[in-house]
């Protein structure tokens, strides 16, 4: 009899199965489910949002005659609803699709650090959207626009994000600071373009190259790149973004590289990383520059520092100390064009890029 039984149960479950296919829908509690996946996997993804509004949780798991895990929001699913102001994602979401939440313009909190993927325009323009946590852990993959104008955005790390398309984070006006992965390669077209607020950036050791407008009009203090070797930058990639007037750090024995490569070289001034380096920078004034004959060091730490003059091949052609009585240089012989002035004190070092007319 248990036999029979379980011979019959097994029957109506695979019935069920087999009456179900890939692509069909079923909706629960006024949201639609679009089975992507039967067979070892029983999944779905929210299809479309029918009526919801409000706040919008959305389950792990739905049951159809079957058990299925929610896995994604689906391509448009939410799409231009004005309606919703919150949504809670299980951790078994971790794809948002084309379009998902485009146009959510009153979707102020959203939970998205387990998503590993992000499609294209997936939260654009979700105007007030605030992370419940700004930390993306798992987030390895934007697709074009994908956060384009969240101007809820303060802060953002993305530890994993390494698969980045162009514009990612365009017109996130109100975030003043991200970290990138150490992974990272490629900082495309406009990934960080008209981030207005963007204070500061640490561009990763493994990245080679930088797109345009990747941080046009952001509003730079301080710039890092920490790859020894400068990554090739889109004359555009820092346009309008002040980087002229603002310090460049980079890595020790770097600064001839960078002080001579194509917009790189256009920064105010050239620092060795350490923990000193912007103190340092900030303290000290080095005038006339461009200069004719002797150039003028003034700092609060300049007494007994050591002062080296570099060509653009990295050779030192002068090298002295200067004193807060006489803190000054003569290049009188040095011919027409730019070097490098090195600054070393007791307690750090930054390099500054001068011009002898």
């Amino acid at each position: 009899m248990k036999t029979k039984l379980f011979f019959i149960i097994t029957f109506l479950s695979f019935s069920l199965l087999s009456a179900q296919s890939v692509g069909d829908t079923f909706v629960i509690e006024g949201l639609t489910y679009k089975i992507t996946e039967l067979g070892t996997s029983n999944t779905v993804e929210v299809s479309n949002d029918g009526t919801v509004s409000g706040s919008v949780t959305i389950p792990s798991t739905v049951v159809d005659g079957v058990t299925y895990d929610v896995t994604a929001i689906g391509k448009s699913a939410f799409q231009a609803n004005v309606n919703i102001t919150e949504v809670i994602l299980p951790s078994s979401v971790t794809h948002i699709k084309e379009s998902a939440f485009h146009g959510c313009t009153i979707l102020a909190s959203a939970n998205l650090e387990n998503l590993v993927q992000i499609d294209k325009r997936g939260f654009r323009e979700c105007q007030v959207l605030v992370p419940t946590d700004t930390n993306l852990a798992n987030l390895t993959t934007t697709g074009p626009s994908a956060f384009d104008r969240c101007n809820g955005f303060k802060s953002l790390n993305l530890p994993v994000l390494t698969s980045v398309s162009d514009y990612s984070f365009v017109k996130c006006t109100n975030m003043t600071y991200v970290t990138l992965s150490p992974s990272l390669t490629d900082i495309p077209l406009g990934m960080f373009d008209e981030n207005t607020s963007l204070e500061s950036i640490t561009i990763p050791s493994k990245v080679t190259t930088i797109g345009k407008w990747a941080f046009r009009n952001a509003g730079f203090k301080t710039v890092t790149s920490l790859n020894p070797t400068p990554p090739t930058v889109d004359a555009n990639a820092f346009l309008s973004s002040g980087y002229t007037t603002i310090p460049l750090l980079v890595p020790s024995g770097a600064e001839t590289a960078y002080g001579s490569a194509a917009v790189w070289e256009d920064f105010a001034s050239l620092d060795v990383l350490s923990v000193s380096n912007v103190k340092q920078n900030l303290n000290f004034n080095v005038y006339p520059n461009p200069v004719n004959d002797v150039i003028f060091i003034k700092g609060e730490d300049v007494d007994n520092a050591n002062i080296s003059v570099y060509d653009f091949r990295g050779k030192m052609l002068l090298s002295s100390n200067i004193t807060e009585i006489s803190p000054e240089v003569n290049i009188s012989t040095l011919a027409t064009g730019v070097y490098f002035l090195k600054i070393k004190t007791q307690t750090g070092e930054f390099t500054k890029k001068i011009v002898k007319k």
